[in-house]
């Protein structure tokens, strides 16, 4: 992959995790606490722990890239 093409690829992937960051972390968990408060829905913890764990593996997956990039090394080998 040409260098310009690589930026462009962790430029994107930035901005996609920061979205995904964003409206799922931030957004729908406000939500989610803001229906079981009001008892329109009503969660489990364990719901909500399936929930942050996804959220996080996800997380994870989209930021590795630009992650690995600005430390220099890859954190897992051989993940491309």
């Amino acid at each position: 992959m040409s260098r310009g093409n690589y930026r462009f690829s962790n430029r994107f992937s930035s901005t996609i995790g920061f979205l995904h960051w964003f409206f799922l972390g931030v957004v729908i968990m406000g939500l989610l606490a803001l229906l079981d408060k009001t008892e329109l829905i009503r969660l489990n913890k364990i719901d909500l722990r399936y929930y942050d764990l996804g959220f996080a593996i996800t997380e994870f997956v989209i930021f590795y890239k630009p992650a690995e990039l600005i430390l220099g090394s890859p954190i897992i080998p051989k993940y491309d």
